[in-house]
C-alpha cells in the first residue's frame, strides 16, 4: 500500500512514520521528495489484510490541499 502525504516541513516525516508504526503497520520504504516546490512524503508499507483494513479502504479518498 502507498501512502502519500503533503509536508509542510522536513521535520513532520518521522512524526507521520511514528504515527503509521503506531498503527500497526510495517514501513518497507519511506522517501521524501519535492514537487513545484512543496515536500512530499511517500510510504510503501505492507498490509496484514483484516477486516478493518477492507473497511478503511473502502472509504472514500479524501484530498486536502
Amino acid at each position: 500500500l502507498v501512502l502519500q502525504m503533503f509536508c509542510e516541513e522536513k521535520s513532520h516525516f518521522l512524526e507521520i512514520a511514528d504515527v503509521i508504526r503506531n498503527l500497526g503497520l510495517s514501513i518497507l520504504k519511506g522517501v521524501m521528495e519535492s514537487r513545484s516546490e512543496k515536500t512530499w512524503a511517500r510510504f510503501i508499507v505492507e498490509v496484514l489484510i483484516t477486516k478493518d483494513i477492507i473497511m478503511l479502504l473502502n472509504m472514500p479518498k479524501v484530498y486536502v490541499f
